[in-house]
């Protein structure tokens, strides 16, 4: 039986090494996550995203002591 495509990449992402991995391909990863992060940062100031953030504490799982994991 022929493995899937999910199963190929796992098998792929397991193996790969850093070493394996282009520096430019390691530099555009650095630059992705550092945007993201800018993303995040500004977004958690915004009204909607501060909405957003109330309705998640106010209705959080039960038992969860109300808290939310959100990112901007």
């Amino acid at each position: 039986m022929a493995i899937g495509i999910t199963e190929q990449l796992a098998i792929h992402t397991v193996n790969v090494r850093y070493e394996d991995i282009p520096p430019e391909a390691i530099e555009k990863a650095k630059d992705c996550i550092l945007d993201q992060i800018g993303v995040e940062l500004i977004g958690s100031t915004l009204e909607w995203n501060k909405i957003a953030y109330r309705y998640g504490r106010r209705h959080g799982s039960p038992g969860a002591r109300r808290s939310t994991t959100q990112l901007g």
